[in-house]
């Protein structure tokens, strides 16, 4: 649901449930469940991953490497596709920890639809990709009996592969979402958001209160969270 209502940004595949740039990349085979869960099979940019499932490495053709990742900044939240802001409380003081100056909002959405989420990221956020995946499903194809008789089979089938070829990462992501439960199939949400403005004028955005469900997702040292992927499938 989540996936299909964030699809009109143009971004891939939203993840519900964010997974850790060391875990899913461009090159991560494997696949999602049905509560949004990630499980990683092997990694077609890592030979030796490859070689435990009996796999041969994509030729040059099938796969040109990474580009450098590319930054983009985003000024807004993110909302889901039939959520509108209906309103608007600018007079509320919001406490960020560390933050250089903080302007504190709440905002009413309302949606005519029977779900409704809020995706907020910090900035900037990393697009990385390969240059070009070439003919990957052809090599999927190849390789797919070996893949078959791997103990991970009967979750592919269920499930799908999934290999990934171009995410979108950031240190931080928070993600309100609700379900509606009415008969009129419509939602609203408030949202308590923070406005931080640091001293070169950069702005971000905390999500401080929800009246839906909220769940925030830190990188690890050295990582970032994947929360949009684009996929061969």
């Amino acid at each position: 649901m989540y996936a299909t209502q964030m699809g009109h940004l143009s971004y891939g595949h939203a993840l519900y449930k964010p997974v850790s740039t060391g875990i899913m990349h461009p090159g991560s085979a494997g696949f999602l469940d049905e509560n949004g869960n990630w499980t990683s099979v092997f990694d077609i940019t890592d030979k030796a991953s490859l070689s435990k499932a009996g796999l041969e490495t994509p030729s040059k053709n099938d796969l040109e490497y990474l580009e450098n990742g590319t930054t983009i900044t985003f000024v807004d939240p993110w909302t889901s596709d039939g959520l509108t802001q209906v309103s608007i409380d600018a007079s509320l003081e919001i406490p960020v920890p560390n933050a250089p100056v903080t302007l504190g909002g709440s905002i009413k959405y309302e949606s005519k639809k029977d779900f409704g989420a809020v995706l907020v990221v910090t900035n900037p956020v990393e697009n990385t990709k390969f240059k070009n995946i070439g003919d990957l499903r052809k090599w999927v194809q190849q390789s797919w009996s070996k893949i078959n008789n791997q103990s991970y089979a009967h979750s592919l089938h269920k499930n799908g592969l999934i290999i990934v070829h171009e995410t979108y990462s950031t240190s931080e992501v928070s993600i309100t979402a609700k379900m509606g439960t009415s008969s009129s199939g419509s939602i609203s949400m408030d949202i308590e958001l923070a406005k931080v403005v640091d001293g070169k004028g950069n702005v971000e955005w905390k999500i401080a209160k929800s009246s839906a469900a909220c769940a925030h997702y830190r990188a690890k040292v050295g990582c970032e969270v994947t929360m949009c992927v684009d996929t061969t499938n």
